[in-house]
């Protein structure tokens, strides 16, 4: 017997009289996570954005508009659209910290003339957005230049480039030297990289000696990400790049991602850093946290920035459609592989893989993404614990919740809840015990078939009623597994 919800029973009016109901249309085990990004970063004067008020943001030409060009949030955003426009990104803009200090370097050329004419090439913040080089700064080197001159055609080509992050002079008290001083305050500057001539084949004039390049003063002083987090409210967002990694706002991250998991909520949100340098100051950070909602990738020595790694590692997540197949072997978009001799070996990414840092490898060239993983490694007794260790198991299972919820929600909405087994008349809406159960296993088989689940048959494990008006169940998902390793023990014969 039908149940309609529009048309009353008392209604006499000749006619033909049609509702819609969409209930069983779909299945929650069909329904793909609504994913949405958000950025953390500054924002420079000039940008319109309010600080601490997220914002979402359309194309490029907007992104600059509200962060201000150059800055670190319109590098960030712009790289993300560029790796996933179809995916809903909102900036989290932050002013500077007013008691920060900004990274301050110093490029010296040592005394020297060039006996040629030449273009050189300087690689500052190196990127790649789309098919287009960033941070990739020509200057002309005239035969009879002295170290001087070169470095005031350095300065200049970096001053004529309003995408930097620097804004360059020519040192007051020694002309041979360039002062390079980042747009921002805080750590943000300590990442950024100057190199010289990186591609085969360039290099400076004849004559004219490799520069040495220092960082004279350390960025400090993050702006702090609570208040941006607390006004967030209701806005729906399943991955948020971090770039900041001193503890306070990294603990104030962490804290927001388990509570977005927390079953009262259901936001779900997982975050996404990155880390550079040496495999000892890689591992040195990895071991520093703790939390199964953050994964940091790994990108050693290369020209790009580590904020801008995250970015892309969040992105890449982001595309892959099927929440427990790995990236292994996915480009990190946008992200420059270090030099030949800087690359790392399979016992310094086996090392941050056992630190909480997510490895990349170099693949012609390319640097590719490894294995993701998230910092959890110890569990509240601090015993070693691998629960959580690979970022798929979250992403799983957030896929199955987030399915889990639609299919009940919406196949059965406003529902009676009764004894299993009694006599109720076709077509009056009654949930039993007994028909939650063969939901859940229905949808235990869709799980399945696509692959989030192994055993579908273990599923369910128990289906009660404890109360007049609620339903509990024990589920347990034997989740899928990555086929990540091949072991052969070859016992030949002769």
């Amino acid at each position: 017997m039908a149940t309609f919800t529009q048309i009353p029973s008392n209604w006499r009016v000749p006619g033909g009289y049609i509702e819609v109901d969409g209930s069983q249309a779909t299945s929650g085990a069909t329904a793909e996570i609504p994913r949405a990004i958000g950025i953390l970063g500054q924002k420079l004067n000039d940008g319109d954005a309010a600080a601490n008020t997220p914002v979402r943001v359309f194309s490029d030409a907007e992104i600059e508009t509200k962060a201000g060009r150059g800055s670190m949030l319109a590098k960030m955003a712009k790289l993300a659209r560029r790796i996933t426009p179809e995916t809903p990104l909102f900036l989290l803009p932050l002013d500077d910290d007013s008691n920060g200090v900004q990274a301050v370097y110093h490029v010296t050329l040592p005394a020297s003339t060039a006996t040629e004419s030449r273009i050189a090439r300087a690689y500052i913040d190196y990127h790649w957005l789309g098919v287009q080089k960033q941070g990739v700064i020509e200057f002309t080197i005239d035969n009879g230049d002295d170290q001087d001159d070169v470095i005031a055609a350095f300065v200049a080509a970096v001053s004529a480039d309003e995408d930097l992050l620097f804004a360059a002079a020519v040192d007051g008290s020694n002309a041979n030297v360039a002062v390079l001083t980042c747009r921002h305050k805080g750590g943000v500057g300590n990442d950024l990289t100057i190199k010289f001539n990186l591609n085969q084949g360039e290099r400076f004039a004849a004559g004219i000696k490799e520069p040495t390049v220092s960082r004279q003063t350390d960025g400090s002083g993050n702006p702090d990400v609570s208040t941006v987090l607390d006004n967030l409210g209701e806005l729906w967002l399943t991955d948020l790049v971090a770039p900041y990694r001193d503890s306070s706002n990294l603990t104030a991250l962490e804290t927001f991602a388990r509570e977005s998991w927390d079953a009262l909520v259901q936001k779900e949100v997982h975050l996404f850093s990155a880390v550079s340098g040496t495999v000892g100051d890689m591992t040195t950070f990895g071991l520093t946290r703790n939390s199964e909602f953050l994964s940091v990738v790994g990108i050693g020595k290369s020209p790009s920035s580590a904020y801008l790694a995250a970015v892309s590692l969040a992105c890449v997540d982001v595309s892959e459609p099927h929440p427990a197949r790995s990236l292994e072997g996915l480009p990190l978009e946008g992200i420059v592989a270090a030099a030949t001799e800087d690359q790392l070996s399979d016992a310094d990414r086996n090392s941050m893989l056992h630190s909480g840092v997510s490895s990349t490898t170099v693949v012609a060239g390319t640097l590719r993404i490894q294995k993701t993983i998230t910092t959890y490694r110890v569990n509240s007794v601090g015993s070693p614990d691998e629960a959580f260790l690979d970022r798929q198991t979250l992403k799983t299972l957030m896929a199955i919740n987030y399915a889990s919820r639609v299919h009940f929600r919406t196949k059965y909405p406003r529902y009676l809840l009764g004894e299993s087994g009694r006599n109720y008349d076709p077509g009056v809406p009654v949930m039993t015990a007994e028909l939650a159960t063969a939901e859940w296993m229905q949808l235990a088989d869709q799980f399945e078939r696509r692959g989030w689940i192994e055993t579908a048959d273990k599923f369910v494990k128990e289906v009660t009623r404890p109360g007049a008006n609620t339903l509990d169940s024990v589920i347990q998902p034997d989740l899928m597994n990555r086929f990540e390793q091949l072991r052969v023990l070859n016992l030949f014969k002769r």
